[in-house]
């Protein structure tokens, strides 16, 4: 499929000409005419005078380079607030932790470079426009490997990497093979080293590019990546997804922010059991599992020193879930919860099951007990008996749209 790019910006006019670009220009031809002018006799071995000019324009033009550039006389942060809100709504993957673009080759911020020289200079210059990119593919053969390799040689060569991929989520005969979706996730395997944030979203054809590479030796390994979104729920092996969650010791040392996702049914490696997964900067874990087992299983392999924030989704994709009955499993978890190195500030529950007074407070309870500063509750049926708990929480609380916030003091 043939790509289509904005015009060169060498064809597209320069706007605007502001009274300091005239005065720059008037100088610079001053000092070129006074450059030729006092110019003694050439000889053979001399080049023009005029390479002289050149050579000191060049140089003054890498200066001004190094310099923050500024859009229509505007301060960087609105600049780039603008350039931002041009994103269409579709163009974004929102995730657990972040937000990833969508490229396309007739979208922003691609079709930003068409629209002056200097709009291509800012656009080129911003790292969040080309550093956070996502490669699952929402249309046929889009975005094309080749317009992420553009995505990545538009990051430069230094900067910190954002990826974000998962399976194709587009309908398509079952035996069509989606080759760009895997072909992208090998390109952003090779960039590891440079890897900030990843969120992987894996099946069984993906988990295996995903663990080759990271069990090759030769293959470059991530170092700096800070937070990691690991999903694999659509995994149909156990043992796949045991060795997925392995390899979440690679980040151990780096890692900030943590989201695993298993398939039902899944539980850690047998040898964690005995030597934790020691994770020494993790501030926030977040966990989605099918029932309370699944949960404590993962809290009960995890040693993080550091952690502030708890996140538990209860999976609603699946209707053969377990689901948690939260009511008689709170002192379970409380329990799983005294294990941990040390006991969370924040907890945060989804689950849309949740929709009975005693539940909320016994969860309420909960967080009383261990200390928490705040316990907010997701589920779409707390509406239905906002009235009540109004009369049964005494600590300070507020609804929002999708749940309620506990505030303990």
């Amino acid at each position: 499929m043939a790509l289509l790019y904005p015009q060169p910006a060498a064809l597209t006019p320069h706007f605007p000409y502001t009274v300091a670009d005239a005065e720059l220009a008037d100088t610079e031809r001053r000092m070129l005419k006074l450059s030729v002018r006092e110019t003694r006799p050439m000889v053979a071995e001399d080049k023009p005078t005029i390479y002289v000019a050149i050579r000191r324009l060049r140089l003054r033009n890498h200066t001004k380079s190094q310099k923050p550039l500024s859009l229509l006389g505007l301060p960087h942060e609105v600049a780039l607030a603008i350039f931002k809100h041009i994103f269409e709504a579709d163009s974004e993957v929102h995730t657990a932790f972040s937000s990833f673009i969508r490229p396309r080759p007739t979208s922003a911020p691609l079709s930003l470079l068409g629209i002056s020289k200097r709009c291509h200079e800012y656009a080129e210059g911003q790292t969040e426009l080309w550093t956070n990119v996502s490669g699952t593919q929402h249309e046929p053969n889009v975005p094309h490997p080749e317009l992420i390799k553009l995505w990545i040689q538009r990051a430069g060569d230094t900067r910190k990497l954002n990826f974000h991929i998962s399976p194709r989520q587009y309908k398509c005969p079952d035996d069509l093979h989606d080759e760009f979706t895997e072909q992208n996730l090998r390109m952003f395997m090779q960039h590891a080293p440079r890897w900030h944030h990843i969120a992987f979203e894996l099946n069984d054809a993906m988990a295996q590019v995903y663990l080759h590479h990271l069990l090759d030796e030769l293959e470059p390994k991530p170092r700096e990546v800070e937070r990691v979104e690991l999903l694999a729920g659509s995994v149909s092996s156990q043992d796949t997804a045991r060795h997925l969650f392995s390899s979440i010791a690679l980040y151990s040392s780096t890692v900030t922010e943590l989201h695993w996702a298993g398939p039902r049914g899944f539980s850690p490696p047998a040898s964690l059991e005995d030597d934790k997964l020691k994770m020494e900067r993790l501030t926030t874990f977040s966990v989605d599992a099918h029932n309370m087992t699944e949960l404590v299983q993962c809290l009960d392999v995890l040693d993080a020193p550091k952690l502030e924030e708890l996140w538990v989704c209860v999976s609603v994709q699946h209707p053969d879930r377990d689901g948690v009955r939260w009511t008689p499993a709170v002192s379970i978890f409380s329990d799983a919860l005294h294990r941990l190195a040390i006991l969370p500030k924040v907890l945060v529950i989804q689950d849309d099951d949740i929709e009975r007074v005693e539940t909320v407070t016994g969860l309420q309870m909960l967080g009383s007990q261990i200390g928490l500063s705040r316990l907010s509750i997701f589920s779409i049926n707390l509406k239905k008996i906002a009235g009540d708990l109004e009369e049964h929480i005494h600590d300070e609380f507020r609804f929002h749209e999708e749940g309620i916030d506990i505030v303990f003091w």
